[in-house]
């Protein structure tokens, strides 16, 4: 459910950004596309078990949301997955509920470079 109000958060980035820039359809179309691949691999066909950092990502992401920076299983994965989960944490997306929410923070991030390059 909340990653509906995600989705939508981000929708309204991509318009906002569109309106700014004018990015042209066919490269708004891939991005859109870009996006909704995380429905298609993520559950789909691959199990969320299939990479098992992710648990520890998201668990680090929703202890920074709760202000709980020094919990020991923060620190139990390494630090470069708490580095990334601080990361995950403090991006400006709404809800932190679920794996596509970490996704969601991740594909917003590559698109962002990946667009920049392609502005003029």
């Amino acid at each position: 459910m909340l990653d509906t109000v995600n989705i939508l958060y981000i929708l309204t980035i991509f318009i906002i950004i569109n309106r700014y820039y004018n990015i042209p359809a066919k490269y708004l179309f891939i991005l859109l596309l870009h996006l909704s691949c995380i429905f298609l691999f993520n559950g789909f066909l691959f199990e969320t078990t299939y990479m098992p950092d992710q648990f520890h990502y998201l668990s680090v992401a929703q202890n920074i949301r709760n202000f709980d920076f020094l919990n020991e299983s923060n620190f139990s994965s390494g630090g470069a997955v708490y580095i990334a989960g601080l990361f995950f944490g403090f991006f400006p997306i709404p809800f932190i509920d679920s794996f596509y929410s970490i996704y969601f923070i991740y594909q917003k991030k590559q698109l962002i470079k990946k667009s920049s390059l392609c502005v003029e």
